[in-house]
């Protein structure tokens, strides 16, 4: 069962940014590793026409009720969250999606890692969750505090 976590953390944005489907990872892995890659990748922009906020409120809808089903989801989402601060200064080009990531981790991620992942995943691992939420909340602030 950790295997496939590890697996699908590995593999986490394969859906979103190739032309790999999960019926694919499904034959090539099996189909909970191809249910969690397919639980934390986002769905094209194209499928929603309405404003980028819409999209982001879908998506998180979608990922809290995948890792209500296996909380297994929740521990490639937070580790490509945690990359993908750590890499911000990457997007220079595009100062808007900085904002944008580091403000959706203090309002989604954060008081997600504060109050239902702790029912969600074992107490032996809650240890893990509060040391995601530190990084994370200091990788956030820290990009914020340099912008204003």
């Amino acid at each position: 069962r950790e295997r496939d976590v590890i697996f699908a953390g590995g593999l986490h944005d394969i859906i979103e940014d190739t032309e790999i489907t999960k019926e694919y990872l499904s034959q090539m892995f099996n189909p909970r590793v191809a249910f969690l890659v397919e639980a934390v990748s986002k769905k094209p922009k194209s499928c929603f026409p309405d404003k980028e906020e819409a999209r982001l409120h879908e998506f998180h809808q979608r990922y809290l009720d995948c890792a209500r089903c296996d909380s297994g989801v929740i521990w490639p989402k937070l580790a490509d969250r945690l990359h993908n601060l750590a890499t911000l200064h990457g997007l220079h080009h595009d100062p808007s999606k900085q904002n944008r990531m580091a403000r959706e981790t203090l309002d989604f991620y954060i008081p997600f890692l504060d109050g239902e992942a702790k029912t969600l995943v074992a107490t032996d691992f809650h240890p893990f969750l509060e040391s995601y939420r530190y990084k994370m909340y200091y990788l956030a602030m820290a990009f914020l505090d340099q912008t204003t």
